[in-house]
């Protein structure tokens, strides 16, 4: 608190959070102090004339109604990390009158963790495994490049509405299958479905409307095929 009281920073991105989600629904409690206590703490130690931005995401929506998901889809989480998050939200907003919310669908790029979907399969690809180990490929999901969600917080720190929430997505459904080639270069591995990595409740297809932010000038620039390249080539160089 003091040291950001000294700072006083014009703008404050808040982006930790345990994001993982089968290590939230492990460790409840650490999720709850990570992703509220932390969210309070950060934006009640903020000076009043800075501005914040709280990375949220859109699984605080649950189960889409419709598609695609606006910001005034109802907020119905399921889980310890989609709750957890979506009690963020309201702790931001609670903790300051210059806080705005993003709500980042799927998005991945170089130095992402290997404990996710693209850049595990990265990982393998990279390493020459054969089969490629994955889960339902049917599924159709929303993804934009980390460095476009990037630009979106900066763009909200600058011209969002306070206590407004926005969805950075790209508004295109792609399916995991489809996204694996991507990532091979356009050649479909041979791949093994493992039960365990099999979600119970995936929905088929979830996607974003990003209309709010588009309207503030933030458009995604970052064309799906580069991302995937770009996060191949990260683990072929680790190879």
């Amino acid at each position: 608190h003091l040291a950001m009281k000294e700072d006083e920073p014009q703008q404050v991105f808040h982006l930790a959070a345990l994001t993982h989600l089968a290590s939230a629904q492990a460790d409840p409690t650490t999720a709850h102090d990570t992703n509220i206590r932390g969210t309070h703490n950060v934006f009640s130690a903020m000076s009043q004339h800075s501005v914040g931005v709280l990375a949220s995401t859109c699984h605080v929506y649950g189960v889409p109604q419709g598609l695609p998901i606006t910001e005034e889809h109802p907020v119905a989480p399921t889980g310890v990390y989609a709750s957890t998050k979506a009690q963020a939200e309201e702790a931001a907003r609670h903790a300051a009158s210059t806080v705005v919310i993003a709500r980042g669908f799927h998005h991945t790029g170089p130095g992402q963790s290997a404990d996710y979907a693209l850049p595990g399969w990265a990982q393998q690809l990279a390493a020459g495994q054969s089969p490629i180990h994955v889960g339902d490929l049917s599924l159709k999901r929303d993804y934009t490049d980390v460095r476009d969600i990037c630009r979106g917080y900066r763009r909200l720190a600058r011209d969002g509405k306070h206590h407004g929430v926005y969805n950075l997505c790209s508004g295109q459904g792609t399916t995991l299958q489809d996204l694996l080639t991507g990532l091979n270069h356009g050649q479909t591995p041979a791949v093994q479905v493992d039960e365990d990595r099999l979600r119970q409740g995936d929905v088929p297809e979830f996607r974003g409307d990003p209309s709010k932010a588009n309207a503030l000038g933030w458009i995604p620039q970052v064309p799906q095929q580069q991302m995937l390249s770009d996060l191949r080539r990260s683990f072929d160089r680790q190879a």
